[in-house]
């Protein structure tokens, strides 16, 4: 039987209202994200107007749809924010087809795993007793009923994400993500002024506040010469990094545009599993693409990272060296 006859008009409608409800409920897991990308929401605008006017324009649903799944695709590197949009994306389809709902509920309930892989079943079941309580019996019985099949078809890997939940993914920073990186970047203040002199550290610019550090980390992350990467595992930010382009103005490197790696730290759960030199390879591919030929890395002698770089094949160049006056 075609899926459009199994539904009238009136339940095109409800399913339409609930798939909104579901893929609005997710939505900020994108918005966190990518917040200047606002295709996943104009869908659920679109389908909230199909419901409220009952005027379709397929064209108009179609490019609605298409963009929230666009959006899904540049939001790739982080699962929930992904599946959020296409949440959205199936939630105005349902104008067209009204079993695109319970994609927009699948989708959601995905978006729910991800955020929580460490208990995604209990998290999974609270969000599925959330959409079955807004829905009447009689459709509910059709969306379980769409689930078992698609159960049966893919078993387990039904609610699973792209990756494992303890997997370890480096990603674009987004300005949401600042508060994190200042606390990181607290940490790392106090683990690199150990490297520093004794008769140094007195000079050491005491700890801002959290808030001025947040306000510096967004800073770098909205730097258009730059690029800022963080570290997560299990969606939890352990580590950064950011390197930027620089004119050199010395007399030996007249006008020569030179890569410059400014901050790199991760915490120390973090290390020795290669994700330091995870992160080198994407800054070594940012920095080619534009055609930088040289980076300058700034190490202190007692720091052991100064061992990593040399792995890289950085070259020792110029060094400071720092006395006391009395």
């Amino acid at each position: 039987m075609n899926a459009m006859k199994k539904f009238n008009k009136e339940d095109q409608r409800l399913l339409a209202i609930w798939a909104a409800d579901c893929a609005e409920r997710v939505l900020p897991y994108f918005e966190r994200i990518r917040p200047k990308d606002e295709r996943p929401r104009k869908a659920i605008k679109a389908c909230r107007t199909w419901v409220r006017t009952g005027i379709f324009k397929m064209a108009d649903i179609r490019k609605a749809s298409l963009d929230a799944h666009a959006a899904a695709r540049k939001a790739k590197e982080n699962d929930a924010a992904c599946f959020a949009a296409r949440a959205a994306g199936q939630a105005v389809a349902t104008a067209h087809v009204p079993e695109h709902a319970f994609g927009a509920s699948y989708y959601a309930l995905k978006v729910v795993a991800a955020a929580n892989p460490a208990n995604a079943e209990t998290k999974i079941a609270k969000e599925l007793d959330w959409e079955s309580r807004r829905l009447p019996k009689d459709l509910r019985q059709r969306w379980h009923e769409w689930q078992e099949r698609r159960l049966r078809k893919h078993g387990r890997k039904y609610f699973s994400t792209k990756r494992e939940p303890d997997s370890i993914r480096i990603r674009k920073a987004v300005p949401s993500d600042s508060a994190a990186i200042a606390k990181c970047f607290i940490d790392y203040d106090v683990e690199l002024t150990r490297h520093f002199p004794l008769f140094l550290r007195q000079y050491r610019t005491k700890t801002r506040s959290l808030e001025s550090i947040r306000k510096i980390a967004e800073g770098f992350i909205k730097d258009k010469h730059g690029l800022f990467l963080v570290v997560e595992e299990n969606h939890k930010i352990g580590g950064f990094g950011y390197v930027s382009i620089q004119q050199e103005k010395r007399v030996s490197f007249p006008n020569l545009a030179v890569g410059v790696v400014r901050e790199l730290w991760l915490k120390k759960e973090l290390r020795g599993k290669g994700i330091s030199s995870r992160l080198w390879r994407e800054f070594n591919k940012w920095f080619r693409k534009r055609e930088c030929p040289v980076v300058i890395i700034e190490v202190l002698n007692t720091n052991p990272a100064k061992i990593v770089y040399e792995k890289w094949g950085c070259t020792p160049y110029c060094e400071y060296l720092f006395k006391q006056v009395r």
